[in-house]
């Protein structure tokens, strides 16, 4: 039984790890997405 909740607690322990790592991953993409943006507007003007 004990065994049951830790393996539970485990589990979504590593989901909101995935989650908090998947996030920041999000966000740098869109950080250089928006730089590659106003790269090439500056390149453009």
């Amino acid at each position: 039984m004990k065994r049951i909740s830790l393996d539970q607690y485990t589990l979504k322990q590593l989901d909101d790890f995935c989650e908090y790592v998947f996030g920041i991953r999000y966000w740098m993409v869109k950080q250089m997405q928006e730089r590659e943006g106003t790269f090439e507007k500056s390149e453009c003007k």
